[in-house]
């Protein structure tokens, strides 16, 4: 719109002024040696404004014939420019797919063209790195970082031919220095966290964890991670002798992952060894709740000791309360109905698990021969059921959730699979369940002489916290 408006502005203004030169013109006269010429002031003009223009015409002519050298050789220039440009992103590209003859021919192109310049430096270093010449790589890598631009660069370089020969201690320290020096990217953050991680620096991985951002989110995949880095770093501190800063730090790791019963294990211990078993008790109920463990159990009637039977019945139902159908709360009811020598109920609460199980865990083995030695005296079958849980499988234990690995203890890393924060307690992956299987029954029934002391029970009161 606006050069619409200039050129009706400046149109206007000529018609105006040939309008006005034919209105008044006048005679121009040039008097030069022995000539005298005469005509109008308009013609005047008009043959001024056209040698003008010619003369302008041939000094753009005479000064394009001569810059035509130039011209030409700065088209040549362009054109090996670009070529070699191509060359560069050809050879960096070939390298990295492990076309190493093609990448080196790019190379020497390159060369020839950008011998200084960063990219051809990189893809000289690349490809002494993809070679196995890790010293020349190194050399090209420490150049590189000498650019405080390109610093970085060379520092990745470097971390990756550390790590290319095994040298752990180095690529811990170019490592740490790029993190230190701001550098946030993966392939920094990435090596130092695994490093630290198979070292035990449990505290320094976690502030390189951190260092992405904490994520409240329960989708999170950090938070497993995070958890367990917590509850490692909690466990060195009760070897350390540090009961509250592992009752800290096993807190922090139940927010995060409320299913680590490693973590309700190690906050429990410290408590009680700390003398707050009150504040134990609702770690202990929860972690029951969602993985029940033998070492809940234990921890638990360790909080009020020299119990009776009966009262000791009443603990483990006020805590097996939260998820009682749950095969280890049963073996756990069971054996507190032994201790209490309620054969009927023992025998109700185990004979469920043996019709389900297609192979009884030893646990399961041992109570079942210890009903039948206490309620029948039958110690033929009681060793029957000794010998088979001798050679029965646990069914509960410590296993990878990525691999499947099972393992005797809680680690923070998978010795089989390294994957970090994946082992969890719970039932392991079994048989189906056999049809038909019944636990044994004596020969001659038993005498109920556990009805009195069932009614004992339901006398005495309600169940302990």
């Amino acid at each position: 719109m606006t050069r619409i408006l200039l050129f009706l502005l400046l149109t206007t203004l000529l018609v105006v002024f040939a309008v006005a030169l034919a209105s008044n013109d006048g005679l121009t006269v040039i008097d030069w040696y022995s000539m005298h010429i005469e005509m109008h002031t308009s013609v005047a003009i008009v043959l001024f404004l056209g040698f003008s223009l010619i003369f302008w015409l041939v000094i753009r002519f005479v000064g394009g014939v001569g810059r035509l050298p130039g011209r030409f050789g700065q088209s040549q220039t362009e054109r090996r420019l670009k070529r070699a440009g191509a060359s560069l992103g050809e050879g960096l590209a070939a390298v990295r797919g492990g076309a190493i003859p093609y990448a080196s021919s790019m190379l020497r192109d390159s060369e020839k063209v950008f011998p200084e310049s960063i990219g051809v430096k990189l893809l000289a270093a690349d490809l002494a790195f993809a070679r196995g010449d890790f010293t020349a790589a190194r050399d090209r890598f420490r150049e590189l970082s000498e650019n405080a631009r390109f610093r970085p660069l060379g520092k990745r370089g470097l971390l990756e031919i550390a790590q290319a020969e095994g040298n752990e201690d180095e690529a811990l320290v170019l490592a740490r220095e790029a993190v230190n020096s701001g550098i946030n990217a993966s392939w920094a953050t990435g090596p130092l966290f695994q490093i630290l991680c198979r070292r035990h620096k449990w505290d320094e991985a976690l502030g390189v964890l951190g260092r992405g951002g904490r994520s409240l989110k329960a989708d999170d995949p950090n938070r497993p991670v995070r958890a367990a880095l917590l509850c490692a770093s909690a466990r060195d501190s009760v070897r350390a002798g540090n009961r509250a800063e592992a009752i800290r730090l096993a807190q922090q790791a139940l927010s995060l992952d409320p299913g680590l019963t490693e973590a309700t294990l190690i906050a429990a211990r410290a408590l009680v060894a700390d003398g707050k078993p009150r504040k134990a008790v609702p770690l202990l109920t929860a972690g029951w709740k969602r993985h029940p463990h033998p070492e809940i159990l234990k921890i638990y009637l360790s909080i009020e000791s020299g119990l009776d039977p009966i009262r000791r019945l009443q603990r483990v139902e006020g805590l097996i309360e939260g998820n009682p159908t749950h095969p280890e709360s049963r073996l756990a009811l069971a054996e507190a109905c032994l201790g209490a020598k309620l054969w009927g109920q023992a025998r109700h609460t185990l004979d469920p698990l043996v019709r389900e199980k297609a192979e009884p865990s030893p646990s399961l083995c041992r109570l079942v021969a210890l009903l039948e030695e206490g309620e029948n005296r039958d110690m033929a079958l009681a060793n029957q059921w000794l010998m088979l849980g001798i050679a029965a499988k646990p069914t509960e234990g410590w296993f990878c959730r990525r691999c499947d690995a099972v393992h005797n203890t809680w680690e923070p890393i998978c010795p089989a699979c390294g994957s970090l924060g994946t082992l969890i307690w719970d039932t392991l992956p079994g048989e189906a369940p056999a049809s038909g299987t019944t636990l044994p029954k004596p020969s001659e029934p038993a005498a109920p002489a556990d009805a009195g002391d069932k009614a004992k029970t339901e006398d005495k009161g309600g169940k302990a916290a």
